[in-house]
């Protein structure tokens, strides 16, 4: 089961929102990324597999030469904590 619960001790939520990644200086969307996101200090994390799935896809549009690509979580992966890094600040 999910730790819901933010480094400050309150309660995060999964969001899934559109997130912005960049390769040198291309800048693509990738959509519907699954953010557990807390109200209190307006932090967003993600699990690190996500993370790192993230920036295959980010890598991904940058190659293919697109603007926009859907986040795809691997099938049958299921985690239990969310990585205690800001998700801005994951990288591969």
């Amino acid at each position: 089961m999910m730790k819901e619960k933010c480094l400050c001790g309150n309660q995060i939520q999964m969001q899934f929102k559109d997130e912005l990644g960049r390769v040198i200086d291309r800048l693509v969307t990738i959509k519907n990324v699954p953010i557990y996101y807390c109200t209190d200090c307006e932090e967003g994390y993600m699990t690190g597999p996500d993370c790192l799935q993230f920036a295959d896809r980010v890598r991904e549009a940058v190659e293919l030469g697109v603007e926009e690509l859907e986040f795809e979580r691997e099938k049958g992966m299921e985690f239990d904590q969310v990585a205690l890094n800001n998700f801005t600040h994951c990288k591969k």
